[in-house]
């Protein structure tokens, strides 16, 4: 049997409010499918009452390819809404190392991506919500891609606009 290691070990989200003149841990919130090695929590993005969190060395379709895990708040509880995975499963891409939420779209970059240049060209990803379901609707990529460009090392959606760092 393959060593997972421990939940600490894949990485965890704490959820903070402000309370009164202090912060109180309201949550604390790990991946339905833990493995050593995730970084659960490298990105991060949290608009209204979505929290998207991002585990770019998770194995979802391929090795270390990365997922999004997508929570919605209920009260005082997270509930997890969807594992989101790059849709081509390409090992190695880091998908989810920077995330962005604006109401129903999020933006998931994949900085190590392979976009036909070489490895760390970069990707951006673009999912849209409806009735709760996340569907992919657009892969970003820079008009003049080079390897290890790091495309969506950074990035941030706001409307109909998405900032990408390279």
């Amino acid at each position: 049997m393959e060593d997972v290691g421990s939940i600490e070990e894949a990485g965890a989200v704490y959820v903070l409010d402000h309370v009164g003149s202090g912060w109180i841990e309201q949550a604390r919130l790990v991946s339905s499918a833990p493995r050593m090695g995730d970084e659960f929590g490298l990105g991060l993005a949290l608009d209204l009452d979505t929290l998207a969190v991002g585990a770019p060395f998770a194995d979802q379709k391929g090795a270390a390819d990365g997922n999004v895990t997508v929570f919605v708040r209920s009260g005082s509880s997270f509930d997890e809404q969807a594992v989101l995975g790059q849709p081509t499963g390409q090992n190695g891409a880091a998908f989810g190392w920077a995330v962005s939420l604006d109401g129903d779209n999020l933006a998931v970059g994949a900085p190590y991506y392979d976009n036909g240049v070489g490895f760390g060209s970069g990707a951006v990803f673009v999912f849209a919500r409806t009735a709760g379901i996340w569907t992919l609707d657009a892969t970003l990529m820079p008009s003049d891609p080079e390897a290890q460009d790091w495309f969506g090392y950074a990035l941030d959606i706001d409307g109909t606009s998405v900032l990408v760092g390279a």
